[in-house]
This record gives structure tokens, C-alpha cells and sequence, in this order.
């Protein structure tokens, strides 16, 4: 199901959103427009049916953030959850969450775990691909009993990178992870070098989409 997103971009370097049943505020920087030519008509009054955004959060943003390497970006997509759609995403994390600590499913073979560099967090992954890898980035090793009530006490994002060919060990993780700000969700993308400042990086992007959600319809003119 689609909804109407209404933009209009004005003089300050923001752009109005109107997304399902929320209201943003958005600035340009933070927009993602490659292929987007719907945002790029000055400041003509635009719509477009779809429930998403790509959005990007650069370099000098990021700079705050405690623990992130310089120099680094992370873009991804604003997607506006409908309430059954927002039960349906957070029962699949549940889900998903459960068959890793279990090693059910699709993770029946995730039974190696090493630690992620510089970070208390770990990989659980099988055995590695002929030339990509996929692994898993968790808090800590499953143990016997229940997964913690909030998958993301347990999970913490999905991984894959190439396999050197003499070592067999995959490198250069590229990882995606999400979150959710009030009806919306955030699913982006960074390299697993990153993993370390996950939570630093966590707050931080609730923190500015939040800042973007506006209630009083008057300063969407």
C-alpha cells in the first residue's frame, strides 16, 4: 500500500514532508536525490505516491557521534510503517532474533563466533562462502534459556563481505541494520568497522529523525 507524500522545498534548506500520517521537516543535506527528480524542481509543490525516503547523514554530522572513525557517512531509507505494517516489522525482528539465539532456520549452521575488532560484540556466522560471506553482529554469544524480550539486546545487525582466497576469511563487511522513530523506520547501511560505535550511532539517528517529525501543520507552509 502507497501513500501520498506531498514535498515542497523552501528557502531555509529544508524540505516539508507529508509521509502517511506524519509530518516532517527534513533538510536538503540529509536528503539522498540521486534518481530522485521529484526533489529537484526548485520550489515547485511536488507529490509522489510512496511511503519512502532515502536519506543520507554525512561526514560532517556524523563528526558528534562518540567512537565513529572520521571521515564516514551512512545513508539508508525512511519507510513509513502503517500500524500493521509497523507489527509485521517488529514480529519479523522478534522472529528473526529467536531463530539466530536458537540456531534454527536459515542460522541452523551459525555456530562459529568470534569477537568483532576493538568492540565487545560479537559475529556469528557458518562456514564462509567461496567468495562472500554472510555473518551476523550480536551483543553477546546465545545462551541457554530465552532470547531477550528486545531483539535488539541480542542483535544487532546483518553482514557480508568478500573471501580471501588465502585465508578464507571474509573482509570488508558491509552491515544493515535499522531502528524504528514513531512510525517510521530507518533501515541503513555501514561498514563493520562502524559496529563499534553502534549505539553512539543508534542515538544519534533517533535523535535527528526525531528532530525532523513535525506536528504543527502551520510550518509546513
Amino acid at each position: 500500500m502507497c501513500f501520498t507524500i506531498a514535498c515542497t522545498t523552501d528557502m531555509r534548506g529544508y524540505v516539508a514532508v507529508n509521509m502517511g500520517g506524519m509530518r516532517l521537516r527534513i533538510p536538503e543535506k540529509n536528503l539522498d536525490i540521486s534518481g530522485e527528480s521529484w526533489l529537484t524542481s526548485g520550489l515547485d509543490t511536488l507529490a509522489r505516491n510512496t511511503d519512502e525516503i532515502n536519506v543520507r547523514f554525512g561526514v560532517a554530522q556524523l563528526r558528534s557521534v562518540p567512537g565513529l572513525p572520521a571521515g564516514r557517512e551512512v545513508v539508508g531509507t525512511l519507510k513509513y510503517l502503517d500500524s500493521d505494517a509497523m507489527a509485521r516489522s517488529v514480529a519479523a525482528d522478534r522472529d528473526m532474533a529467536e531463530l539466530l539465539w536458537s540456531r534454527r532456520g536459515r542460522f541452523r549452521s551459525y555456530d562459529q563466533l568470534t569477537r568483532v575488532r576493538g568492540s565487545p560484540f560479537w559475529r556469528m556466522s557458518g562456514e564462509p562462502g567461496s567468495k562472500i560471506s554472510f555473518w551476523e553482529i550480536v551483543r553477546m554469544p546465545p545462551l541457554d534459556g530465552n532470547v531477550p524480550s528486545d531483539p535488539f539486546g541480542f542483535w544487532i545487525a546483518s553482514c557480508n563481505g568478500v573471501v580471501d582466497s588465502k585465508t578464507g576469511m571474509a573482509s570488508g563487511g558491509s552491515c544493515l541494520t535499522h531502528l524504528y522513530v514513531g512510525e517510521v523506520r530507518l533501515r541503513f547501511w555501514l561498514d563493520e568497522e562502524l559496529i563499534p560505535a553502534i549505539d553512539s550511532l543508534r542515538t544519534f539517528l533517533t535523535a535527528e529523525i526525531h528532530s525532523w517529525i513535525e506536528n504543527d501543520h502551520s510550518k509546513m507552509d
